[in-house]
């Protein structure tokens, strides 16, 4: 009996914790329309894929070469279209897309020019790596500019 608990926990402990994420994300996208919904639901697949990156690198997940591949590169095509989804005017409810986008907007594309490469380096550093933890420096990186952009360009809830 203390294995089928031990089971059940690995298996519904995160299946919790992704409900809850889809939960709150489709909270906070009601009523989003048009660019803004686009830019949400690409900021939310950049989420799920950062943090399937960060329990790789954390040792909770096993080292897989394709899933960090794949996560990086939707991370890194994700940030090539991000900048094109928040043009002039589209900071609207329920947008948390601050002002000092459009204000420092050379600044703001540049967070996602280096998003880019940083994810473009882990799908890199997979090539080669045996474990997670050795993609550990550039995922810190990476995560740097999610948090710089958020804490610059993004309006606290």
């Amino acid at each position: 009996m203390k294995s089928l608990n031990f089971v059940s926990s690995r298996v519904f402990a995160p299946l919790i914790v992704l409900v809850s994420i889809v939960s709150t994300a489709v909270y906070a996208h009601q009523g989003a329309t048009g660019v803004v919904k686009a830019r949400m639901d690409m900021m939310k697949e950049v989420a799920l894929s950062m943090k399937q990156l960060g329990q790789i690198v954390k040792g909770q997940e096993d080292f897989n070469k394709v899933q960090v591949q794949q996560a990086a590169d939707i991370i890194s095509s994700h940030a090539v279209k991000l900048v094109e989804l928040f043009p002039e005017g589209s900071s609207q409810k329920p947008s948390e897309a601050a002002l000092a986008i459009w204000e420092r907007r050379t600044e703001f594309d540049a967070i996602f020019d280096e998003m880019k490469v940083s994810a473009e380096r882990i799908s890199q550093s997979a090539e080669i790596a045996t474990k997670g933890d050795e993609l550990d420096v550039d995922f810190k990186i990476l995560a740097e500019t999610c948090s710089a952009c958020h804490k610059l360009y993004r309006i606290k809830k």
